[in-house]
């Protein structure tokens, strides 16, 4: 992943936050350099991106985005008709909109920046 992949508002992973392992997720607040602020919530920091990792898109983070499945698609309700079929074994998915050919996806801030560039509107997603 690299700074010019992000925009304000896009989640990324801290795999090293929690002992346990388990990925912290952070809304990116600013880009500075290789530096992004960041921030989850309850607290904020500035942190080297060569620290932090794409969020793997999973069925998890699909429905937390208002995607909906039906027929073995998911299906998300914009202005325009955006379609992701079922991921691959890399985890990539398809992404089809009305009329335009398909994209590839894997990562929570690609599928972000797809609907604000599709729709004007900023993804919401249910943390």
């Amino acid at each position: 992943m690299e700074a010019k992949e992000l925009r304000i508002g896009n989640k990324v992973g801290h795999p090293d936050w929690y002992k346990h392992g388990k990925l912290a997720i952070f809304e990116v607040k600013g880009i500075n350099g290789k530096y992004l602020e960041i921030s989850n919530g309850l607290m904020s920091t500035t942190q080297d991106i060569k620290d932090l990792v794409p969020v793997r898109l999973s069925q998890k983070w699909l429905n937390k985005c208002g995607f909906k499945k039906s027929n073995g698609f998911y299906e998300l309700d914009l202005d325009h008709d955006l379609t992701l079929m079922q991921g691959d074994k890399e985890g990539c998915l398809d992404v089809y909109e009305l009329n335009h050919d398909s994209l590839r996806v894997q990562y929570l801030h690609e599928l972000q920046n797809l609907v604000f560039t599709l729709s004007k509107t900023e993804l919401k997603i249910d943390l």
